[in-house]
């Protein structure tokens, strides 16, 4: 399957954590609906130092998009921090941990995969103000619009991000021509499937 669809930020809707001490929304996930997915992406709002849920069996990535950063603080002792989307932090999702914000209410991009069902890459870059060529080679590709907005144009069709849209991309779609608004920010999400995983 071969497939480009634009997922605007007005269509996230906010869900307040089970202990009350943050918030979360979904841009994507398959399965779209149960419990046990394969893979999700998701933006939080960490208002105060809170516990995270544990995802045992799951791979995560974490990266600041808004606000002060913050410290991942893991029971065995360790300390990641993650002050912009420059710091992005990996991490097995059965690691129990507290998110503490180090300077107000901070806003974290989320990924999670599912150990041998999918793994998955997350990086962040600013745009060549000239555009850029993107290959999407992996089987499923989400842009996400951090700052600015962008023009993504393939042969099929010509799609606007502005802030927090994000763009998936079903299958190895193959090139994009990406134009950016000046300052423009994007992160980049690329997962691979195992054989017969939901898309």
């Amino acid at each position: 399957m071969n497939e480009v669809s634009l997922l605007p930020a007005a269509g996230h809707v906010e869900v307040a954590w089970r202990n009350g001490l943050g918030r979360s929304a979904d841009i994507d996930r398959a399965p779209r609906e149960g419990g046990r997915f394969v893979w999700r992406l998701s933006i939080a709002t960490i208002e105060r130092a809170a516990a995270f849920s544990p995802y045992p069996g799951y791979d995560r990535s974490f990266a600041i998009i808004a606000g002060g950063g913050a410290a991942i603080e893991f029971r065995d002792g360790e300390t990641m921090v993650s002050r912009g989307p420059r710091d992005i932090l990996e991490f097995a999702g059965e690691r129990r941990c507290i998110g503490r914000p180090l300077s107000g209410a901070t806003r974290p991009l989320n990924v999670l995969t599912r150990r041998r069902a999918a793994r998955h890459r997350l990086s962040t870059l600013a745009l060549d103000p000239a555009g850029e060529e993107f290959t999407a080679a992996a089987d499923v590709t989400l842009i996400v619009c951090l700052e600015g907005a962008i023009e993504a144009a393939s042969p099929a069709g010509q799609w606007r991000l502005n802030s927090l849209d994000s763009l998936r991309i079903y299958g190895h779609y193959g090139m994009f021509e990406l134009t950016p608004a000046p300052d423009a920010e994007i992160a980049l999400v690329e997962i691979d499937l195992a054989e017969d995983m939901p898309r």
